[in-house]
């Protein structure tokens, strides 16, 4: 199955270049004719450039958290990393000491 899946995309990518219409590096998603649009965006092409922006933003915040994830572990001894997590949501002791905060009803 694998390798079936792996020929597949070779084919595909093969007859992407024989198209002489084709930009290196286009893969036929995004904004145009003839593009995957499965829910009917039509941004102008600042929108687009912008939404652009946006996706690169979040993913290089995503990467610089899985990297804190990752440094945050890798000094932790036998801690791992979802255990350090779960923690995270965890309330203190002292809490309890001071007592609910909200009262019934609420």
């Amino acid at each position: 199955q694998i390798l079936g899946f792996m020929v597949a995309c070779e084919v595909w990518r093969i007859n992407k270049l024989k198209d002489p219409s084709y930009m290196p590096g286009d893969s036929g998603l995004g904004q145009g004719p003839g593009r995957w649009n499965p829910f009917g965006f039509n941004y102008t092409p600042e929108e687009y450039r912008e939404k652009q922006l946006q996706e690169i933003k979040h993913c290089r915040l995503a990467m610089l958290g899985i990297v804190g994830l990752a440094a945050k572990s890798s000094g932790a001894g036998d801690v791992g990393v979802l255990q350090q997590v779960g923690e995270s949501f965890s309330s203190p002791e002292y809490t309890s000491l001071a007592g609910f905060y909200f009262p019934e009803g609420i």
